[in-house]
């Protein structure tokens, strides 16, 4: 049975921690025992942004889990709308357990390192004068 969470808001470039608790039809904690569980992220054009393969997903007590996504994953994606999913599979039997929307935010220190590689190139100079504010100019 699939459940749609609520939004998930990240930020690109971040390592992301995603929790969650996974119940069963009686809303008690589901038994992972011999449990595969894979998690995906699709993009905003539908492509699939992310695999499983390079998430962790770690089980915790009472069948709570955290589905970890390094930063070197998540940098360079795209701001916007995306949709995940959570798939457990026990023997042949598989089931995506919840699905919904994820919102990704652009990552900043990218910007900012593209800026700073723009900002000190030899054309600009910051300038310390003996008093004051630090000014910039152009050569």
């Amino acid at each position: 049975m699939t459940t749609l969470h609520g939004d998930i808001t990240v930020r690109a470039g971040d390592d992301w921690t995603i929790p969650g608790q996974l119940l069963n039809i009686n809303g008690q904690p589901l038994d992972l025992t011999n449990a595969t569980l894979e998690w995906v992220l699709w993009g905003p054009a539908g492509d699939l942004a992310i695999p499983s393969n390079v998430v962790d997903i770690d089980i915790l007590a009472q069948s709570n889990v955290n589905v970890t996504v390094p930063r070197g994953v998540t940098r360079g994606l795209v701001p916007g709308y995306y949709t995940d999913g959570l798939r457990i599979t026990v023997g042949e039997t598989s089931d995506t357990l919840w699905t919904g929307p994820v919102a990704v935010s652009g990552d900043l220190f990218d910007f900012f390192a593209e800026a700073m590689i723009e900002f000190t190139s030899p054309a600009f100079q910051i300038l310390q004068p003996a008093i004051g504010v630090p000014i910039l100019a152009v050569a």
